[in-house]
């Protein structure tokens, strides 16, 4: 049985990408303590952006669910609006999930 992730207490001010990425470490590190995984944050254009790997493990789909959480804009339904902001303190634009299988051994 998965047990609910409990997010901290919201802080006074917006986060940087840094600060939220290592929220989100501790996050998969709570909700997938047997799992090792990889957080890039991306820099210049693609700052607010990053990039998760791991081998095996969780579905991409119960790692989404750990991390939807510190996204701070998702992308609209509105024709007009490519991206609605969300009123969160933490700054993660986006997160790619890639998910590695594990390389047979010989």
């Amino acid at each position: 049985m998965e047990q609910p992730i409990v997010l901290p207490p919201r802080p006074p001010r917006k986060l940087t990408p840094v600060e939220t990425a290592k929220l989100i470490r501790r996050a998969l590190r709570a909700a997938h303590p047997h799992t090792r995984f990889h957080l890039v944050c991306s820099r210049g254009t693609g700052y607010g952006y990053m990039s998760l790997q791991w081998v095996a493990g969780p579905s991409t789909a119960a790692v989404r669910t750990t991390v939807e959480p510190f996204l701070s804009e998702v992308a609209s339904d509105e024709p007009d609006d490519a991206v609605r902001r969300l009123p969160v303190p933490y700054t993660c634009k986006g997160i790619d999930l890639i998910r590695l299988e594990k390389e047979p051994t010989s």
